[in-house]
């Protein structure tokens, strides 16, 4: 790696230059947003991080050389330096590094890598915010047919798809305007609602390739305006769809997706889907909202009041997560819309003004999301809610704050719920910032206040507290303040403060570990060899001290210059007189806790906890104590480096006299005190460093002894100060120079060790030294302090809390090693690492141990100084021949002129490598095990090879959950801590935790051609190797992509070594070696073209046209660019290619010997790995001997082999497959076209326009059964259009159809045309002994399998395709014999119908383009075969031919296959031995029916009257639900067709109605009224007429109906249990339907489908089906099926705008005219869910009256089972907010109670306990006030009333009695308790 810097000979840059040394010199450096601001115009986007970096002209100078020598070397390191630089580009460079890219990934020859590099270059390249249409246009045709290439045809570039439609996705808001409409005629062909597969790749090209982000006048042309009809999008066109007439189904289906479950989670409300996922619903309705139309307000307002209750902690269940994660959705998309609108000025203009949302608008969405939210913090479910909370919080901070107050208050002194404190907890933490900058700037059109005011209860003394609060005023909950009179909130955090603080009590973990929350991974203080970095740091008060300055301000109130302060303002001041107690109190609180640890217990089941002195790897550490200490270091950190000077040092004084005059064995308790000194330290290191490097040098010389040197366990208190040393080191540079010696002194006494945890201490220290002397690193530490302390009349702390950092102002006080500081760090290396070399450099002379803690020193050492260290100064390995510039621009913010570090002049890195090498030898050579020092070698040896260095900072814990960011205002309301963070980021340099090989190999791939031989080694079978050898090999073959390297001779090694590999029985071997061969694949041989592009080059050459251009990049891309540097090039390629072929070659040489496996050389094991690398040949590399190889697989014993041979052989014959004559067809134009009244031009018809499915055009290619192609001259002249798509909603561009058979020259080419390979298999294939040998093996596994293989099938298939009829002769013996049943096993003879199907649908598939007389002739035989097996299937067999007749049909014109076809629908009408078999041919010929979809209307109109026939014997339910099946498909896309009055009539399928006649559904609503009107005119007679025969009824599936003329004549009687018999299996059948239909369609109600209503009713209710004069013998399924339908699928179905008074009123006319009790249950029930489900249908015009008279005749019914369901149902109207609740509904309510009627009054009261119990989470006031007179009606002498009204308070009492205690004046509550309590109380003497 090299440094390369641009300078010029300016007098500026020498002044420039100058300043630097001069900066240097002194030790630190400002730095400030200057030359970001500078350079910010010239570039399209770059990082202003960068400009607050030392040395930032430096890097700005390397970021210019390396863009040029990027555009030199043609995207050589582009993607690295977008992600450093981002678009550091001019725009000129920025277009034409897109264009290049653009076109590499369309280079028709490039290799796969390089393309899927490219993709993800452009995808970091394209910022549609940047770069625009106006700037580029780039064409969209060439990228399309590449995608479509890749995903949906032959890929022969085995690219990967999901790369290639990344780049789509980038580059699609390139295209031109008018690609939206050639694309769309271009996609439109996949559109047809009849085909998923279609309509499902037509929304991926859509969403892919349709540009969206226009603006609204542009949609009206080029965008939405052309397919808003036929796609709904809301986010990327707001304000230009009028959405008010869909708001009800978007809404409605929404509701559906929720999982909510109503009716006690009874009855689900809809499935889960239909809007693809949460998230997906959240964007559409926030990109809805706004504007003056309020339709979307008002559905979002009803919905979120739907769901509410849902979300109480009470009400959880399957439904919990989905809605939670709907509300983080909803909540997250609103933060991310209002950023777009208001913050983010390059996306400001995305939303019209008058859609943008208004700040009345966003409070409303708050005030609704609101109480949904409060209920979910309490879930005890894993939830998200505390991040819902914060973003409301940004969003409306006066809504939100107070009530997240209410909750934490009550939560602190909490003792029976310790979970509500967790939650509240995470709440405060998450809005802790908008709570500190809630400063009363912003006036608020409203807010919310607390229900109490918690200041003045907390002020309150112990013994008043009680009393005050209950006196205290309440507010009302649901109250919304519009005045100006707001307080703010900010003065809480003082309060919260002493709260916590006061919270820290180690007896009470679960209080403790919330105040000290943390987030930790394990973490071993005392282990720091690998010097790991704390994650656990506390959450609540960390927060708080880091967002407000602890700076006592109440002197403040007496300046003069104060006096104007707002009375929040003084407040505050006076309150900051708190702070010295409450830092005092946090102190001692510390103390104590720390004091605890050490002698407490661990609460997790651990018997101890380790001692400082333990020396072993594993550490006993108690998980809660763990916490604690994690979080103490945190807390201490946010304090000190946010609070004056006189705090730090009352801090500081007392941490030194702790620290001084204690002593901790205890692991967590020293950790936790070491924390403590190095915050102290560093807070103050002037005071601090002197006072504790005085007190440990004195106890080091008191206690660290020579004698104690050399122990291998030290005492506590020697381990105590040693630990101590090491913790004070992390201060200033300057004050480590001042004490030189010191330093030197401590560390050479710890170092010097032989105790494993003293000198691993003192390595931690010396790398926090040395990053303390060479690193730049922020120290505006001193800045801020001295800010914090500034007098109060120049600063006021109070107007800083939470005060944001002004990014463009803001300077940061940097580092920069001075030569002194880098001089002493170069010493503390020469002393204590170069001597640690000495002593490695002769191993001999010390021990094991001795080797081990050398290492440890050296590795520790040097990693942190990598900076610093020269490179390698041997020979430089090249690992790829190259003529462009491979040397990488090293990008360093470091000076420089930096000095590098030496061992007495010696190359360190190149001294270090000699001295591990050697050593290496010598150790393992060794006898014993020397395993850890070989790993600490690994771990030097990665160091050396890192350029960078890993500092060693002090170990500072931050918890990385607390979350300071604005997402509104983002980072320009950034924390100056956050930022200055944040800035350090992109100075630190870091390592993976990996494996050093794994590492190196990942950086420079090419070297695996450099270390191949010396892996594959230690696999070499002639070598004795060990078991830990091969494993080692094979898992660095895995990890590292050996197997599957682009280096062809890589993987041509690797393949043989592990084709050749030694057995092994070890378990853990063979996974490995399976894992390898899994890991290889076809794409592996995608061999490389010439890449030479003449068009890649001409673009290369744009790169340098502008004044910019380097010249001497030029003039080297000039060089390269001429024809004689081009012809050498690809002569070098030629040359390498043929090199690589012969590897291949010899390679598969190899492989086939193996799997021949002559004179059994090989074990089973070696042959199946040859043989998987072999499969992978069979695209471009496939061979004669190859394919014997897998043709004698064929018959191999192991059934996966054979399997494996039929792919590999029909996968090589689909490639390699002679091509089908293709022409160009005109279909003819769509039938929307007419010819205006005034105009000669032809327009749309708009009856046509959205029709998917049949029209006149799309006739000619329907299967129509009078024009089938039977003979030859018809078979010749029929277009065949495969895609049974196509037509269906728009003709394609351009339609190529398969030519005419008999033009098909390819297909019938005669055996001599054959290639090696296709003779070789049609040997084989007439090969008599093998095809029966084969032909046998198949059928004696498919006697014991029930798998359909595709790969036998497509063998098959393949043989037929490519050869013709060459094979009928041996198939056609096949299938004979196995027609020859006679006398066979069942056994036998289920397994030959599994063959014969995969037989049949193979040649059936593959003879589909031969000519007509062939086919004829294999139809004379193959149909009878076909109609033997089908009519013989079992139950084992059926679902053979079940796939393969889907096999067969799948995606092709039915009409090539009307042999097939018709032989099925014949079948199917023959007599049928048994219901099953009638059954499963009616599934056969439904599918036939289906498969192309609206093409074979005509096959799907036969199947209705097969079924049609077959309802009238449907006796089983399996035969049933098959018909209702049939009949679902016409009713469920009928819809589609458009108008149909111009199709032949056979083509039409049948309306609803029409298949609603098929059921008898007239008659038998005729019979239902007949009894009706009979029941309500003899209703005294009713009971003697149940002994009389019913009369007939009469019917409509007759022509003439029967006519009875006398009830008592016994052959009537036996006529009409015929036709009764028959009806009931139509009503079955139709329930039947009915289910399938709901589930299928989502509109599925209509008018016949609600003429039903009154019969499935009366079918539901058992009494009076029991009545039913129709009925022989009651059928209890009928009754239970009915009540499916109503209760489940029906009540939940959706209901359109157009239908809802239709269906209310059938409702209502429904139950107003039974007589049975019963029904009037069974609609109260479906009401319930019925409304609920379409509430947004049902509140609108006159309906609420319907549905409200409905339930208050239903609860004043005489039959009390009816009362109580319409009570339900109130009940659940009135809580999802369909019922009104007003003070004259509930004094109506109270009048009616009285009435004298029992029913009615009973009614009454069971309507008040409606009102009651619909609210069971909340008192809202007008139930409060009905409880009092409420209470008296349980006070009567009727028992029913009495009952009901005692059952109904104490469940409010039970549910109710804490929030009334909250809500309500103590005098009151207890009055009214007392008066209930009278009610409820058992009376034992009535």
């Amino acid at each position: 790696m090299r440094q390369i810097r641009l300078t010029d000979d300016g007098g500026e840059d020498k002044a420039k230059m100058l300043k630097k040394k001069e900066d240097e010199k002194s030790g630190y450096v400002y730095t400030s947003a200057k030359g970001y601001l500078r350079d910010k115009s010239r570039f399209q986007h770059t990082r202003r991080e960068y400009s607050y970096l030392p040395y930032y002209e430096n890097i700005n100078q390397n970021a210019s050389f390396w863009l040029e020598q990027i555009k030199a070397g043609l995207a050589a390191s582009t993607l690295p330096y977008l992600n450093h630089f981002y678009h550091r580009f001019s725009k000129a460079d920025h277009i034409k590094l897109i264009k290049f890219i653009y076109n590499v990934i369309l280079e028709p020859d490039y290799d796969r890598r390089l393309i899927h590099k490219a993709c993800s270059l452009i995808k970091t390249l394209i910022n549609d915010e940047i770069i625009k249409r106006n700037d580029l246009t780039l064409p969209w045709r060439p990228i399309y047919d590449l995608y479509i290439e890749v995903a949906y045809q032959r890929n022969s570039k085995n690219l990967e798809k999901s790369n290639i439609r990344s780049a789509v996705l980038s580059v699609k808001e390139l295209f031109p305007l008018s690609a939206t409409k050639e694309i769309l005629d271009e996609i439109r062909q996949f559109i047809d609602v009849w085909n998923d597969y279609a309509m499902a790749k037509f929304v991926r090209l859509f969403s892919a390739f349709v540009p969206l982000k226009m603006s609204n006048e542009e949609h009206d042309l080029y965008g939405a305006g052309l397919w808003y009809d036929e796609m709904w999008i809301s986010e990327y066109c707001p304000g230009y769809i009028d959405w008010s007439s869909k708001h009800t189904i978007i809404f409605s289906k929404l509701l559906r997706t929720l999982n909510l479950s109503v009716r006690y989670n009874r009855v689900a409300v809809g499935d889960g889907t239909g809007m693809g996922s949460e998230s997906s619903g959240a964007e559409w309705i926030i990109w809805m909202l706004g504007g003056v139309n309020e339709s979307a307000h008002r559905c979002f307002e009803r919905l979120i009041k739907c769901v509410e209750s849902f979300l109480h902690p009470l009400q959880e269940g399957g439904h919990t997560p989905t809605l939670q994660s709907f509300l983080d959705a909803l909540v997250n998309e609103m933060v991310r819309r209002v950023r777009i609108e208001r913050i983010r000025k390059k996306t400001r203009n995305k939303v019209p003004l008058k859609m943008r949302l208004t700040d009345e608008q966003i409070e409303w969405f708050v005030n609704i999301l609101l109480p949904s939210v409060l209920y979910s913090v309490f879930s005890t479910v894993e939830t998200s809610a505390s991040n819902v909370m914060r973003n409301l919080a940004f969003l409306a901070p006066q809504l939100v704050l107070p009530k997240c107050l209410d909750l934490i208050y009550p939560s602190l002194s909490t003792i029976t719920e310790p979970h509500r404190l967790k939650q509240s907890l995470e709440c405060i933490v998450e809005i802790c910032v908008p709570l500190v900058r809630d400063n009363g700037t912003y006036n608020y059109r409203t807010y919310n206040v607390c229900k109490q005011n918690w200041i003045n209860s907390i002020s309150e003394n112990a013994e008043d507290r009680e009393h005050k609060l209950s006196s205290s005023p309440v507010i009302n909950e649901s109250e919304v303040r519009s005045d100006r009179c707001r307080v703010p909130l900010r003065e809480h955090a003082i309060f919260l403060l002493e709260a916590l603080i006061e919270a820290i009590d180690i007896n009470d973990f679960q209080k403790l570990s919330l105040s000290l929350q943390a987030n930790f991974s394990s973490f071993n203080f005392f282990n720091m060899k690998e010097s790991r970095e704390y994650c656990g740091c506390c959450v609540t008060l960390e927060t708080i001290f880091q967002l407000i300055p602890i700076v006592n301000c109440s002197a403040a109130l007496e300046m003069e210059q104060y006096a104007n302060l707002t009375e929040e303002e003084k407040r505050l001041c006076k309150l900051t007189a708190r702070f010295p107690n409450i830092v005092q109190d946090f102190v001692n609180k510390v103390f104590k806790v720390i004091t605890q640890l050490s002698s407490s217990a661990p609460n997790d089941g651990i018997s101890c906890v380790d001692s400082i002195c333990d020396n072993s790897e594993t550490i006993m550490i108690g998980s809660e104590e763990i916490v604690i200490s994690t979080s103490i270091q945190s807390a201490f950190h946010a304090l000190f480096s946010n609070c004056s000077s006189n705090f730090v040092e009352l801090i500081g004084d007392q941490t030194y006299e702790f620290i001084s005059t204690s002593e901790f064995e205890n692991i967590i308790a020293a950790d936790a005190a070491c924390s403590l000194i190095q915050e102290s330290t560093y807070a103050n290191p002037a005071r601090y460093f002197p006072m504790y490097i005085e007190f440990l040098l004195e106890k080091q010389k008191q206690y660290i002894t020579e004698e104690k040197k050399m122990l291998k366990e030290l005492d506590a208190t020697t381990m105590w100060f040693a630990y101590l040393s090491d913790m004070i080191f992390s201060v200033p540079s300057d004050l480590i120079l001042k004490y030189q010696n010191e330093c030197i002194e401590m560390h050479k006494c710890t170092i010097s060790m032989i105790c494993h945890n003293a000198h691993q201490g003192a390595c931690w220290s010396l790398k926090n030294l040395l990053t303390q002397l060479i690193e730049v690193y922020p120290i505006s530490e001193e800045d801020r302090q001295h800010n914090l302390d500034l007098p109060l009349h120049l600063s006021l702390p109070i107007k800083k809390w939470g005060v944001k950092c002004l990014k463009d102002d803001v300077t940061i006080k940097w580092h920069i090693p001075t030569d002194v500081e880098v001089d002493f760090a170069e010493k503390l290396l020469n002393e204590f690492a170069y001597s640690e070399i000495q002593l490695l450099s002769a191993p001999q002379n010390i021990d094991k141990f001795a080797i081990k803690r050398s290492l440890y020193v050296v590795d520790s050492l040097l990693s942190c100084v990598g900076n610093r260290l020269p490179i390698f100064n041997t020979k430089e390995i090249k690992l790829s021949e190259t003529p462009v510039d491979m040397d990488c621009t090293h990008i360093t913010s470091v000076s420089p002129r930096m000095k590098m570090f030496s061992f007495n002049g010696e190359n360190i890195r190149e001294r270090v490598r000699i001295t591990m090498h050697n050593l290496m030898e010598f150790l393992l050579n060794q006898q014993d095990d020397q395993s850890k020092n070989l790993l600490l070698i690994s771990s030097v040896l990665q160091t050396l090879c890192t350029e960078g260095s890993v500092p060693s900072f002090r170990a500072l814990r931050r918890n990385k959950r607390i979350n300071y960011r604005d997402p509104i205002q983002g980072r320009r309301a950034e924390l100056y801590n956050t930022f200055e963070r944040r800035i350090f980021s992109y100075q630190k340099v870091r390592i993976a935790s990996q494996a050093t090989l794994n590492k190196l190999i990942i950086e420079f791939p090419n070297s695996k051609n450099l270390l191949v031989d010396d892996i594959l080694e230690h696999l070499d079978p002639k070598r004795n190797i060990s078991h830990e050898e091969m494993k080692g090999a094979l898992y660095i073959l895995n990890k590292c992509g050996f197997l599957i390297s682009n280096i062809i001779s890589v993987r041509c090694k690797c393949w043989l070594t592990v084709s050749k590999i030694k057995i092994s029985e070890k378990p853990s071997i063979i996974a490995l070696v399976k894992q390898s061969i899994d890991s290889v694949s076809v794409k592996q041989w995608s061999l490389q073209r010439n890449t030479n592009s003449a068009n890649i080059r001409t673009i290369a050459q744009e790169m340098f046209t502008d004044n910019n251009a380097n010249n001497i990049f030029y003039a080297r891309y000039q060089e390269l660019s001429q024809s004689q540097a081009i012809l050498m090039s690809e002569n070098k390629f030629n040359e390498k290619y043929e090199k690589n072929q012969q590897r291949i070659d010899n390679v598969r040489k190899e492989l086939i010997e193996i799997c021949k496996n002559k004179g059994q050389l090989y074990h089973w094991r070696q042959v199946d790995s040859a043989r998987t690398f072999l499969f992978t040949f069979y695209r471009n590399l496939f061979t004669v001997e190859v394919a014997e190889i897998f043709l004698e697989m064929l018959i191999d014993v192991r059934p996966k082999w054979r399997r494996v041979a039929a792919e590999c052989i029909a996968s090589y014959l689909e490639w390699n497959k002679p091509p089908t004559k293709k022409i160009l067809w005109s279909p003819p134009d769509k039938a929307t076209l007419i010819f205006t009244k005034f105009t000669n031009i032809l327009v749309i018809d708009p009856k046509f326009k959205y029709a998917c499915g049949l029209r006149p055009d799309n006739l000619c290619i329907v299967y129509d059964s009078d024009k089938l192609p039977n003979d030859e001259q018809t078979w010749n002249e029929t277009i065949f259009v495969a895609k049974p798509h196509w037509g269906a909603y728009q003709w394609p561009r351009k339609l190529l159809v398969t030519a005419p058979a008999n033009t098909q020259t390819e297909l019938q080419r005669p055996v001599s045309e054959y290639n090696d390979i296709e003779k070789l298999i049609i040997e084989y294939m007439k090969d008599e002994q093998f095809l029966t040998s084969w032909h046998a093996i198949l059928l004696k596994e498919k006697e014991d399998s029930d798998v359909f293989y595709a790969s036998e099938y497509r063998f098959v298939k393949y043989l037929f395709r490519n050869f013709g009829i060459s094979l009928i002769p041996q198939f056609k013996m096949l299938l004979e014999s196995i027609c020859d049943s006679e006398n066979k096993r069942p056994a036998i003879r289920r397994a030959q119908t599994k063959l014969a199907a995969t037989y049949c649908a193979g040649i059936i598939r593959g003879s589909r383009n031969w000519l007509f007389n062939d086919l004829h002739e294999l139809w004379i035989w193959l149909k009878p075969i076909i109609v033997c097996q089908i009519e013989g299937l079992t139950s084992e067999t059926v679902y053979y031919w079940d796939t393969a007749l889907k096999f067969c049909l799948d995606v092709t014109d039915v009409r090539r296959f009307h042999w097939l076809v018709e032989t099925i629908f014949e079948i199917a009408s023959r007599p049928s031995p048994t219901t099953w078999h009638r059954c499963v041919r009616l599934g056969l010929v439904q599918y036939i029916s289906s498969c192309s979809g609206w093409r074979t209307t005509e096959l799907l109109n036969r199947v209705i009257h097969i079924a049609n026939v077959m309802t009238s014997q449907a006796w089983l339910a399996p035969e049933r639900d098959q018909i209702a099946n049939v009949l679902s498909f016409p009713a469920t896309y009928g819809f589609a067709m458009g108008d149909v009055s111009n199709i032949p009539v056979k083509y039409r399928i049948p309306k609803l109605g029409e298949i609603m006649n098929i059921f008898d559904i007239h008659e038998m609503m005729k019979s239902r009224k007949i009894q009706m009107d009979r029941r309500n005119v003899l209703p005294v007679a009713q009971s003697k007429q149940l002994a009389v025969s019913p009369l007939p009824p009469t019917t409509t599936l007759l022509e003439n109906s029967l006519s009875v003329k006398s009830k008592f004549n016994n052959q009537i009687i036996t006529n009409q249990n015929a036709v009764i018999m028959r009806r009931q299996l139509y009503i079955k059948t139709l329930l039947r339907f009915l289910n399938s239909y709901f589930l299928s369609c989502f509109v599925a109600l209509s008018s016949p489908i609600i003429s039903l209503f009154p019969l499935i009713t009366h079918l539901a209710d058992e009494e009076t089906a029991d009545m039913d004069e129709t009925e022989v013998i009651r059928d209890a399924d009928l009754a239970v099926d009915a009540s499916d339908v109503l209760f489940q699928s029906w009540s939940g179905i959706y209901l359109c705008d157009e239908l809802a008074d239709e269906m209310l009123n059938s409702v209502e006319k429904t139950m107003n005219e039974s007589t049975s009790w019963k029904a009037w249950v069974s609609i109260m029930k479906f009401l319930h869910v019925f409304i609920f489900s379409n509430i947004l249908v049902c509140e609108k015009q006159e309906r609420p009256e319907i549905v409200q008279r409905m339930v208050y005749n239903a609860i004043c019914h005489t039959q009390l089972e009816v009362r109580r369901e319409a009570a339900d149902c109130l009940t659940a109207l009135i809580h999802c907010g369909f019922q009104p609740l007003t003070k004259c509904y509930i004094k109506e309510l109270f009048e009616r109670s009285n009435n004298e009627t029992s029913s009615k009054k009973h009614g009454a009261v069971l309507a008040l306990s409606a009102v009651i119990r619909a609210f069971p989470f909340t008192i809202p006031p007008l139930v409060f006030d009905m409880i009092p007179k409420y209470c008296q009606l349980g006070i009567t002498s009727d028992s029913l009333t009495r009952n009901t009204v005692t059952e109904t308070l104490r469940s409010f009492l039970r549910t109710h009695h804490d929030k009334m205690i909250e809500t309500g004046e103590k005098d009151v509550i207890q009055k009214l308790l007392v008066f209930i309590q009278n009610v409820i109380s058992p009376n034992y003497y009535v």
